[in-house]
């Protein structure tokens, strides 16, 4: 898959290179009251740079707040900004030669949303769509014109969030991967969980901001077999829902049901005798 291979190639030390030549490039805007100072994302946030801008007055991103299904830039449109999650949570889409869209990433906050770079391809590989009221700091390439002083900090920043990318990626191939459907629903419920945790927020209870239409495209599933899989987890006793909350009941036996073959075999029993396993409306 052409977008897969784009963002995995960026780990190789050549076209990392890019991204730093990117960042040097990256036009300053006009001076604004120091948002970078006041968030909570600073010491993880490339587009914080360094101490040399943090309090000088001097701002190179800008806030952009976008409402629920509002696309921040869509695919073929030509690379001209970096983008940091703030807060809420955004999708990224492809199209397929067949018409049809497939979602195949989930943003949180605390994220680098696209690694597209103008100097490796200059136009996006995917659509990215605010799932929420999402906020997000935007910052532009610019001409080459300008050029910002670089430090050890902010390569060091810059290369963290790539392998975090990479391992976002790596995690839903491996998710979609998985024969049993169970297994993709318990693995991407056992993610979030550890996405929430990274974010110091509770990691037991998820709030599942995607539609399920949307849900079953990230998982390759179909909208009645998500239903029916998150029932058989309720069923099991390992997760509780309200509406699009899930509580996460048993950590560990999510677990076992995302990456133990055995554990599939004992929940399907337990199902099984107690005659669960009816499709619910989950996402």
């Amino acid at each position: 898959m052409d977008w897969l291979d784009v963002r995995l190639r960026v780990r190789t030390s050549g076209e990392a290179d890019l991204i730093g030549g990117a960042l040097n490039s990256i036009r300053p805007l006009s001076p604004v009251t120091g948002p970078c100072l006041a968030c909570v994302h600073r010491q993880s946030c490339p587009l914080a740079l360094n101490d040399v801008f943090i309090g000088s007055g001097m701002e190179i991103a800008r806030d952009r707040m976008l409402g629920r299904d509002k696309v921040l830039f869509r695919e073929g449109a030509r690379c001209r900004s970096l983008y940091f999650l703030r807060s809420g949570s955004m999708m990224s889409v492809v199209d397929s030669q067949g018409g049809e869209s497939q979602v195949v990433m989930y943003h949180l906050p605390g994220e680098i949303i696209s690694m597209d770079l103008p100097d490796l391809r200059p136009e996006h590989t995917v659509s990215v769509i605010a799932l929420e009221p999402s906020l997000v700091c935007e910052l532009s390439y610019g001409n080459h014109a300008t050029r910002l002083p670089t430090s050890n900090a902010l390569q060091e920043r810059l290369m963290q969030q790539i392998d975090r990318q990479a391992l976002l990626l790596q995690t839903h191939v491996q998710m979609i991967g998985r024969p049993q459907a169970q297994q993709r629903v318990a693995m991407f419920l056992t993610d979030l969980s550890e996405r929430y945790r990274r974010l110091q927020r509770d990691p037991c209870t998820l709030r599942l901001t995607m539609p399920r239409s949307a849900l079953a495209s990230y998982l390759a599933l179909a909208p009645e077999t998500v239903s029916r899989m998150f029932g058989q987890l309720r069923d099991a006793g390992i997760i509780d829902m309200d509406q699009r909350t899930v509580r996460i009941k048993d950590p560990a036996a999510l677990a076992a049901a995302a990456f133990d073959t055995r554990a599939q075999s004992r929940l399907k029993s337990v199902l099984a005798s107690s005659g669960a396993g009816n499709e619910t409306n989950a996402a």
